[in-house]
């Protein structure tokens, strides 16, 4: 069956159908097309975020009471991302880990950019390490 307006319209009268609902039929296909191809790529594009993305703090190595790691996450994709979750594994001085603590990114992460963040580090935590373990894309965009 052809989309073609022309089309549509000579076999809509042809069968007694309405033109207006074939043409509604062939536009509602088109978007679920267009949907399932758009929905299709985002896993591949989480699964090479899984290498584009790269966590620095600031100062790694020990901490006190009460501070704060913080850092900044690079982008190395063609992605704008938000709601970059954070979380943060700590050891203390014997080695034991401590229960994570959890973060978020000031603001959109750009693509081919950077962007900030600073999370609460537990008590008597000496080592640390930060992972992102969540985000939502908000577009593409060109390098």
């Amino acid at each position: 069956m052809s989309c073609g307006v022309d089309g549509v319209v000579k076999s809509s009268l042809a069968s007694g159908r309405s033109p207006g609902l074939s043409i509604a039929l062939c536009t509602l296909l088109a978007v679920a097309m267009v949907l399932l191809h758009a929905t299709a790529s985002l896993p591949q594009a989480a699964a090479d975020l899984a290498t584009a993305l790269h966590v620095e703090l600031d100062k790694p190595g020990s901490y006190s009471p009460g501070n704060r790691a913080s850092g900044r996450i690079t982008n190395d994709s063609d992605y704008r991302l938000t709601n970059v979750r954070l979380r943060l594994d700590a050891s203390d001085a014997a080695g034991q880990a401590l229960p994570p603590t959890f973060g978020w990114v000031d603001g959109d992460v750009p693509a081919h950019g950077r962007a900030w963040f600073r999370i609460p580090v537990p008590p008597n935590a000496v080592r640390v390490s930060v992972s992102v373990i969540d985000f939502n894309f908000v577009s593409i965009q060109s390098p």
